[in-house]
């Protein structure tokens, strides 16, 4: 999704079993987006947060 590519393949990420305490940015702008205490296994092989921290607004899709 990163720079309009397609997402890694399930599984292949590095931060899909990642349990250290922090937070995840994002990998272009460096913007923090989720904290780890939100991560959870959604058995879709991709890192998964049940919530964003508070000023973190999300967009679905690429940008309009």
């Amino acid at each position: 999704m990163l720079r309009d590519a397609a997402t890694e393949r399930p599984y292949s990420s590095r931060l899909n079993g990642e349990d250290r305490r922090g937070r995840f940015a994002c990998a272009m702008c460096g913007t923090k987006l989720f904290d780890s205490e939100t991560k959870f296994d959604s058995g879709s092989g991709w890192p998964s947060f049940y919530d964003r921290l508070e000023g973190v607004e999300l967009q679905a899709g690429p940008p309009a």
